[in-house]
């Protein structure tokens, strides 16, 4: 992790958004405590194995190491 602080009075670098992903249809979960919410699209990340969704009350849920 980088160090927060050194960067202060720095112009903020916007990072490139990661656009290899794959939308994913199915029957998705939330994996909040307590959210039973369902999603029916997700995004998977081939070269990094990792599927990811979010639900209605935003909530950020994957699961790693998958192959699809």
């Amino acid at each position: 992790m980088t160090n927060p602080f050194a960067d202060l009075g720095k112009e903020k670098q916007v990072e490139e958004a990661a656009t290899d992903y794959e939308l994913i249809g199915g029957s998705l979960t939330c994996q909040s405590s307590g959210c039973w919410a369902v999603v029916h699209e997700g995004k998977y990340f081939a070269s990094e194995l990792l599927l990811t969704w979010i639900c209605p009350e935003g909530h950020i849920s994957h699961v790693k190491d998958i192959e699809l």
